[in-house]
């Protein structure tokens, strides 16, 4: 039983559930890749949300510049990722426009905020389990949290959106196909980095 429990954690179920949700958009409520993207694109943000947490938790001087720095830099980092969904959208003919003051499908469709509210849960499941409840904020330093989201994201988000504007390019003709393998793309690649992380802390 103890070797299950090693084998699946709670933060693990918890970050299996929460992609889940995307996949069910996919199969029943007609999201299409833009959708997606925007939500794993909020998904960064609640990364960067629980950073500015882990940041202030761990060891180490200079967190009153680190913080504000961090939230600075994450910001245009988050602009930047944003511009890029934009740009796919456009290429991939979705014709995604902004109107009646609204910058994201998030707002259109109110479902998406239920993929948030998981991906906010899920990451906090692991946020109080792991770095507080296991004590990994005693192994890390402020200055190494302010680095540790860029790596993550970058990786994943790189692979995703290679991947779509392969599909896109290709005339690939079955959206909801696509979202299927781009969902369990970023599913495993959030699992290997939690995992890569978690074995990570338990050997400093």
């Amino acid at each position: 039983m103890e070797a299950k429990k090693r084998r699946f954690p709670l933060p693990e179920i918890f970050l299996i559930l929460s992609n889940a949700i995307p996949l069910a958009g996919a199969l029943f409520l007609n999201w299409n890749l833009l959708s997606i993207f925007m939500v794993y694109w909020a998904e960064s943000g609640v990364v960067g949300i629980y950073n500015i947490f882990r940041m202030i938790k761990a060891p180490g001087f200079g967190k009153a510049f680190m913080v504000p720095f961090f939230m600075f830099h994450y910001g245009i980092f988050m602009m930047v990722h944003y511009m890029f969904i934009l740009v796919f959208g456009a290429f991939a003919g979705y014709g995604f426009v902004i109107e009646e003051g609204s910058l994201s499908p998030l707002y259109a469709d109110p479902t998406l905020l239920s993929a948030i509210a998981a991906s906010f849960v899920s990451h906090g499941v692991s946020y109080f389990q792991n770095f507080i409840g296991r004590g990994e904020y005693l192994k890390t330093t402020a200055i190494h949290q302010m680095i540790r989201p860029y790596g993550r994201i970058v990786v994943m988000h790189v692979a995703i959106l290679a991947s779509a504007f392969a599909m896109a390019f290709a005339g690939f003709e079955r959206p909801v196909v696509a979202a299927v393998i781009l969902i369990i793309l970023k599913t495993a690649l959030d699992f290997i980095s939690h995992r890569k992380e978690r074995k990570k802390a338990e050997a400093s």
